[in-house]
């Protein structure tokens, strides 16, 4: 049985609402365009840096509680 890469087991912030708002950030998992088009070749290193920067999008976001 084939095992995952280490880059397949570095979770995607996709929760399948691909909508994109006016700044062309995803409301879903607050990536850019050009890091949900990025992320099949990122390396890990690039993935960790797309996750925490989507993540502190979706902590600045208005209205956020979090």
């Amino acid at each position: 049985m084939n095992e995952p890469s280490p880059l397949q087991n570095q979770s995607s912030r996709c929760i399948g609402v691909c909508t994109v708002n006016k700044s062309s950030i995803c409301v879903g998992c607050h990536r850019s365009m050009s890091e949900i088009s990025d992320w099949s070749r990122a390396s890990k290193q690039e993935r960790e840096g797309i996750n925490r920067t989507a993540a502190s999008r979706e902590k600045d976001m208005p209205g956020n509680t979090a």
